[in-house]
């Protein structure tokens, strides 16, 4: 695996989770409160359950996925960030953090580093290469 494809996962994992998220209260919606307790007869499933026992399976299993994978981005997240601040030189562990951590185009780095766009994807580069050296 590349630098980038390596440091890209943080991100990648969070957009997952961000979907997961949304499949979750799609399903939500879905009226799962109208479980009546009274006289009137409910439809079963041959099982024998009602049809919001199933959604409120679905809503369970989508809860334990979900944490889940924050856990695991949460340690992604902190070993990666770690290896970034191994890196001696301090422009390096700046851009790398900015670009895979913060999410931040490269643009948006040049600004803040107060360095021209062509400088910072100079030092990108050169940082990607000083990151798979160390811990690829």
């Amino acid at each position: 695996m590349k630098p980038k494809e390596y440091l890209s996962q943080i991100r990648r994992l969070d957009v997952i989770i961000e979907q997961k998220i949304k499949e979750r209260d799609e399903l939500k919606k879905y009226d799962i409160s109208g479980v009546g307790f009274g006289a009137e007869r409910v439809q079963t499933s041959p099982t024998g359950e009602g049809p919001q026992v199933r959604t409120v399976e679905r809503l369970i299993e989508y809860e334990t996925e979900i944490n889940r994978m924050i856990d695991d981005f949460y340690d992604l997240k902190r070993r990666l960030i770690g290896q970034i601040q191994a890196i001696p030189r301090t422009e390096y562990v700046q851009l790398l953090y900015k670009r895979y951590v913060e999410y931040k185009r490269l643009e948006e780095i040049a600004v803040e580093m107060n360095y021209s766009f062509e400088w910072v994807r100079h030092i990108h580069g050169n940082a990607l290469v000083e990151f798979g050296k160390r811990f690829l």
